[in-house]
């Protein structure tokens, strides 16, 4: 095999994978499309599910983490909970 045959083989792999690396499918809404209020830190906690940080001391989730589910169907974060995490940090038998 030539040097030039080898050279165009390998660089049509490499435009095949950027290819299929730019029509990968993402999940719209996901944590980085979005800015963080002042306080606050956006969290994945796995495949499709996101933790918001409340550290402000001022608020009312201070010490709180809010959990929210992706729904493919709606492409929106649903709300699924909330882990107070100050309180099992000070009780972590509870």
């Amino acid at each position: 095999m030539s040097k030039l045959n080898l050279n165009t083989i390998l660089l049509t792999v490499i435009a095949i994978l950027l290819l299929l690396l730019l029509l990968k499918p993402q999940i719209q809404g996901a944590a980085g499309d979005f800015p963080a209020a002042a306080g606050e830190s956006i969290v994945s906690l796995g495949e499709g599910k996101i933790g918001i940080v409340d550290s402000s001391k001022d608020s009312g989730n201070y010490g709180k983490i809010l959990i929210f589910d992706f729904n493919s169907e709606t492409n929106n974060f649903v709300y699924k909970g909330t882990f107070d995490y100050s309180d099992y940090i000070r009780n972590p038998q509870k």
